[in-house]
């Protein structure tokens, strides 16, 4: 602050003479007291922000850090390539010896036979085939036979034919399973037939001389007409029967 200005010098004039010379400048006056403090000022606008400082210099290298926990398991990879074919492995020992197998077919022979009479009369009434095979000692046999009866005229042949199979040696093992069956046949026109179809199974092991089998054909009910018999048979002989 300034201090209050110093009083002015005064001109006088002298009334008597009009106007005098002007007067000397008067002394400077004394410095004024010190104004009281004046109140702040308002804030100032701000600044525009200052440039951009420069990168402060490379940090130290921090500690390391934890382990990780284990990531899940990946998908499987594709199959590899084949690996090359390995060398040939030693030769093993020789195996056991298996046993003897089933010995099996050694001959087979067909042929035809014929009954000593033809067959008719009452219920149970019978005849008797020639006798055939011609089978060796201690041979084993399978043997398919067909037995074959004709009417003599043309009716249906009503009584159903039964058949019993023997040997010329006595009792030996013959297994018999047959079957009866009714049809037509041709024989001086058509005419009606049963006919006998049968497996055998012969065991001549314990018999020491060839032997023959003959059939015997009787039958179930009355018969009003005469049948012919007539066979036909083929022998296999094998090496075993289980």
């Amino acid at each position: 602050m300034r201090g209050t200005a110093g009083t002015d010098g005064k001109t006088i004039t002298n009334p008597a003479t009009g106007s005098g010379s002007p007067g000397a400048t008067g002394a400077t006056g004394a410095t004024g007291l010190s104004g009281s403090a004046g109140s702040n000022g308002a804030v100032g606008a701000a600044g525009s922000n200052g440039a951009a400082g420069s990168n402060g210099a490379a940090g130290e290298t921090g500690a390391s850090g934890a382990s990780g926990s284990a990531g899940p398991a990946g998908p499987t990879g594709p199959a590899g390539a084949t690996g090359a074919t390995g060398e040939t492995g030693a030769t093993g020992a020789p195996g056991t010896p298996g046993s003897p197998g089933v010995s099996g077919v050694t001959s087979v022979s067909v042929g035809m036979f014929t009954f000593i009479e033809t067959l008719t009369g009452t219920a149970g009434v019978s005849t008797q085939s020639q006798n055939f095979g011609g089978m060796l000692a201690g041979k084993k046999y399978l043997m398919h036979l067909v037995i074959s009866g004709v009417n003599s005229n043309f009716d249906d042949i009503a009584a159903t034919l039964i058949l019993e199979i023997s040997s010329t040696v006595g009792v030996i093992p013959i297994t018999t399973a047959y079957f009866v069956s009714g049809g037509k046949s041709y024989a001086s026109g058509t005419r009606y037939a049963e006919n006998i179809f049968a497996e055998l199974v012969i065991d001549g092991t314990l018999v020491n001389d060839t032997f023959n089998l003959f059939a015997t054909v009787s039958a179930s009910d009355d018969l009003n007409s005469v049948l012919t018999l007539s066979g036909y048979y083929s022998l296999t002989e094998v090496g075993s029967i289980t």
